[in-house]
Formats: structure tokens, C-alpha cells, sequence
């Protein structure tokens, strides 16, 4: 035995080199990710003959060092990964404040921030909530009517290479409902005034989007059956019920 290192196995790649197998690439500054150049990145994915899979939606907080990408070879990649790093970051603009260009989360979680404010006992206004599971239902069912965004992404030849994990509908409800169930759902107005909203909902979307409405529904008749006031309680329970046979 000479101690000597046994030769690279045949198609081995090189060290600092991404193989077969995804490679995870760093973020190089911290904010919030405003936006995203498709064109670029699938371009770019082309040229090394791979898949980049970001791994943040736009709106999302990016941090300096933290997995923001991966990049998946086709075979053994030329480019190493600090040649990607540096390309995703290009193509990706990381800002200071959230933007509504893409971030469609974005205009949904400001109307929930007045929402459950309005809701905290220092300010107690309920009309202000009610108005803003209003506006949630409008931007809902525009979501709702439309198509989700894509996540996928191909090159001229159709072949796929770049995901980007835009949230679609079934994503906005929960973030719509969520924190107003969970700061309101003691007060029956503000649970009968959410029940109406989810009724409006169901009625104005294809039944192809009525899972997540459902399941909104029977959180909030568990937060309903919590009520302390029987009346109130029953009065709760019986504007939620109708959404839970469908």
C-alpha cells in the first residue's frame, strides 16, 4: 500500500463543482425579496444545463448567508457554485420593504394587519375589522376567479427550468383568515361577520376553491363553540353551520 489517494471514480465531478444532485446556493444580502427575473434565471439555467428551484416567494424575508436557491444539473455542471450564487443574486432584488409588484401576499397581509389592530383591546373597533374582511373577501375572489400564478417555468424548447414557489389561492386563504380568527374569534359579530364572508366566497368561486374555504369554516365554528355566552355562542354556531355541509 503506497498511501497514495485511489484515482477519481469515471464522470466524478470536481470538488466546488454542483454534481447530479442539487446544490444549495447561499443568499449574499439580507431584505426582502421584491423581485424575481424569470426571464434571466431561465435563461441562465439554460446556458449550464440545469433547474434553479428558488426557494423564497417574493415578500419573503431573504437572510445573508441562509439557503435561497438550488440548482439542479441535468449532469456534471461546469460552473461552480459561486458562479450561481452570484447569478441568482443578480437575477433576484432583495430590498428593504416589502413591494406589491409580485409579492400578491402582500396588499391581503396589510388589510389583515389593520384587521386584527382594530381587533386588540387598546383600540376595540370592530366596524374597522369588519371593513377589512370586507376588502379580504374582494381581493379573494379576484384570486379565486383567476388562474394561480405559475411556478414553473421553461425555456424555448419547453424544457423546465426554473420553480419559483409563488403562493396561490389555497396559500392566501389561511393568511387572510388565520390571525382575524385567532384575535376575533371570541367576539360572535366578528365570527358571524368572517362566516359571511366564507358564504360569499363559496358562492362566487368554482368548487374547485372551496377546500380551503371549508377548512376555514370549521376552524372557525371550534373558535365559535369556544364562546362563553350561550346565546351568543348558538348565535355563532348557527352562521357557520351552513358552510360545514357542502
Amino acid at each position: 500500500d503506497s498511501g497514495a489517494a485511489p484515482p477519481p471514480p469515471s464522470g466524478a465531478v470536481p470538488a466546488g463543482h454542483p454534481g447530479p444532485h442539487p446544490a444549495t446556493l447561499l443568499a449574499r444580502e439580507s431584505g426582502y425579496l421584491q423581485l424575481i427575473d424569470l426571464e434571466a434565471l431561465v435563461r441562465m439555467a439554460r446556458e449550464a444545463d440545469g433547474r434553479y428551484l428558488i426557494l423564497v416567494s417574493p415578500g419573503a424575508w431573504v437572510q445573508d448567508q441562509a439557503p435561497i436557491a438550488h440548482f439542479k444539473p441535468n449532469g456534471a455542471s461546469s460552473r461552480d457554485l459561486q458562479s450561481h450564487e452570484a447569478s441568482v443574486s443578480k437575477s433576484l432584488s432583495i430590498e428593504d420593504e416589502r413591494s406589491d409588484q409580485q409579492d400578491v401576499a402582500f396588499g391581503i397581509q396589510q388589510l389583515v394587519d389593520v384587521g386584527v389592530k382594530a381587533l386588540s383591546p387598546s383600540v376595540n373597533d370592530p366596524t374597522t375589522a369588519m371593513s377589512c374582511i370586507d376588502r379580504l373577501v374582494q381581493v379573494l375572489t379576484a384570486a379565486g376567479l383567476a388562474a394561480d400564478p405559475p411556478r414553473l417555468f421553461a425555456d424555448d424548447d419547453g424544457t423546465i427550468r426554473l420553480e419559483v414557489p409563488y403562493p396561490g389561492f389555497d396559500e392566501l386563504v389561511p393568511l387572510a383568515f388565520d390571525l382575524i380568527r385567532h384575535y376575533g374569534g371570541d367576539t360572535p359579530a366578528i365570527v358571524i361577520h368572517v362566516a359571511r364572508a366564507l358564504s360569499i366566497l363559496v358562492s362566487a368561486l368554482a368548487p374547485a376553491r372551496h377546500p380551503p374555504l371549508r377548512l376555514q369554516a370549521a376552524l372557525l365554528a371550534d373558535a365559535a363553540a369556544r364562546i362563553t355566552h350561550e346565546s351568543d355562542r348558538q348565535r355563532a354556531l348557527d352562521a357557520v353551520r351552513p358552510l360545514l355541509v357542502g
